[in-house]
Order: C-alpha cells, then sequence, then structure tokens
C-alpha cells in the first residue's frame, strides 16, 4: 500500500513539475563590466605632445640658449638637453599657465660639471613627475593662435595645438570616486610625502571629474602612477587623477564636475590617486572637497 501511495506522489510531482517553467538565466542577460577581458594596466593609448616631435638640443641662441621652435614642448627641450625641466622652468621664471612660445629664447641650466653630476642630472630630465607634465606637457603657441576646447571624445588636440586654460574656476569641488581614503596628504613614511589621497576603490569604479574643466593630459609613464589624467580649472586649479586604469576622454575635451573620465583600478586593492594644486602647489584635497 505504500508503495502505491509513494508512486502515486511522485507521479504527481512530475506532472506539476512539467508545468512549470524554467526559471529565466537572468546571469546570460546581465551586460558585462566595462572592463572584463580588457588589458587594465596598458590603457592609455594617445602619443605624449613631447613625443610627436623631437628636439635638436643645437637650435640657435648660443651656447647655454634655445630658441624654442614650433611644436617644441618643455619636457622635449629638457629631454634634449640632458636637464630636468623643472631647472629650466626656475632659470626662466616661468609661470602659470606655463605655455612657452615660439621664437622665445630659453636659457638652458648646465647639467653638472663632474661625471656624475650630468649622469644624475640626465636621469632626472626622463623621470617625468606630475608637475613636469603641468608645467611642459603644453607644445609652443604663436601669439595669433587660439584653441578651443573640444565638447566630447574622439581625436585628441593636434600636438602642435595648446589646451585652452578655463577662464575661470566654478569653485566647487565633488570626489572623484566612492571609497574610503586609505592614505591621507602629507607624510607618507620616512623621506616620503603623499601630495594628495589615496581612494581605495573597487576594479573597473568609475573616476569621475573633481570639477569644471578642460582635459589637460591623458597617458602613462609618471613615476609611480600607472595611467594619469590631469584637468585644468583655471585660476591656477588643476586636479589629477592616478592609477587609473582606463581613460573615457581625450586631451583638449571640456568636462563637467561629477562627469566619468576613465575608470580605476589595478592590482588585488585598487587605489586612486587623487591630487589638487593651485599654482604648481600640492594642497590637501580633503579641505576642499564635501564632508561625506
Amino acid at each position: 500500500m505504500r508503495l502505491r501511495a509513494f508512486a502515486l506522489l511522485a507521479s504527481l510531482c512530475a506532472v506539476i513539475s512539467a508545468c512549470i517553467p524554467p526559471a529565466p538565466d537572468y546571469a546570460g542577460e546581465r551586460p558585462a563590466p566595462r572592463i572584463e577581458g580588457e588589458p587594465i594596466d596598458t590603457m592609455f593609448d594617445e602619443t605624449p605632445v613631447w613625443e610627436d616631435r623631437p628636439v635638436a638640443a643645437a637650435a640657435g641662441g648660443g651656447e647655454g640658449r634655445y630658441v624654442v621652435q614650433p611644436g617644441d614642448t618643455g619636457i622635449a627641450i629638457a629631454r634634449a638637453h640632458g636637464v630636468a625641466w623643472s631647472r629650466i622652468v626656475e632659470a626662466n621664471q616661468l609661470v602659470e599657465p606655463f605655455i612657452i612660445k615660439v621664437g622665445q629664447v630659453l636659457l638652458i641650466p648646465t647639467a653638472g660639471t663632474t661625471a656624475a653630476e650630468v649622469d644624475t642630472a640626465r636621469a632626472a630630465a626622463f623621470r617625468l613627475d606630475i608637475d613636469d607634465i603641468v608645467t611642459g606637457g603644453e607644445p609652443a603657441a604663436t601669439e595669433a593662435q587660439v584653441a578651443g576646447p573640444i565638447d566630447s571624445p574622439g581625436q585628441p588636440l593636434p600636438s602642435s595645438v595648446p589646451v585652452t586654460v578655463p577662464s575661470r574656476f566654478s569653485g566647487i569641488f565633488g570626489w572623484p570616486a566612492s571609497g574610503i581614503v586609505k592614505q591621507r596628504f602629507g607624510r607618507a613614511g620616512e623621506g616620503a610625502f603623499n601630495d594628495g589621497i589615496d581612494i581605495a576603490v573597487s576594479k573597473g569604479a568609475p573616476v569621475q571629474a573633481a570639477g569644471d574643466g578642460v582635459v589637460a593630459f591623458v597617458g602613462d609613464g609618471v613615476t609611480g602612477y600607472n595611467g594619469v589624467i590631469l584637468l585644468r580649472h583655471g585660476d591656477g586649479w588643476i586636479s589629477a587623477y592616478g592609477r587609473t586604469a582606463r581613460a573615457a576622454v581625450t586631451r583638449g575635451q571640456t568636462v563637467k564636475r561629477g562627469q566619468t573620465i576613465g575608470f580605476a583600478g589595478t592590482g588585488a586593492a585598487p587605489l586612486l590617486h587623487f591630487e589638487l594644486r593651485r599654482n604648481r602647489t600640492p594642497v590637501d584635497p580633503l579641505k576642499h572637497l564635501p564632508a561625506r
């Protein structure tokens, strides 16, 4: 009797299960993450402006001087002479926005007197930092040259055209990413100093413009920061986004505060390095970001 009851129950369950449609495969409908399957450590493919036109050290001006040619950048000039660009900035008292002019005569400080000093100077000339790009990353301009910003991503500005600096700052900064601040501005160990803050983010998290501005640089090669995006905001303000894995903007493009400019995420514990600078000087971003 029990066997007949179990057989009847099993038959009934089979009939009911046949009437129930299979569960939908929601996993198959989910869009893939933005950077899944893509190499996130080699993201930027824009050629830096200073690599587009090689500079010959002997370009008139006499010994210890250089006459700026069309398309020159400060970084390229420094590399051609084996001298750190920061030394040329100081020797010529260059100021914001650090756009050199065609025909301008630059004083070139000597690399040093001993072989060791020369080697040290040449090594420094090939190690880029954010300040180098801020002060020496734009091509030389002619007096009549005017470059208007572009509104959407696409082809970057020609390497011969400097980025237009916003006339004024909107006065408001916002957070570039969601996450916990893992490293604050200031001393970061023996002999080290953090020029910004480091925010713990998820892999592929969007990076947002901290303020309205114009994209001044998209690329890598900056010592210690992998991919870097720089925005000019006017009134001497610049924001920097380091350790980014992919860019969503291009040089010369206008952006709005909160707009996605790239994506973070490299390594097992991704960090976004964020800096704010005023007239070249790094400032504590936490003093200019809203509380949260």
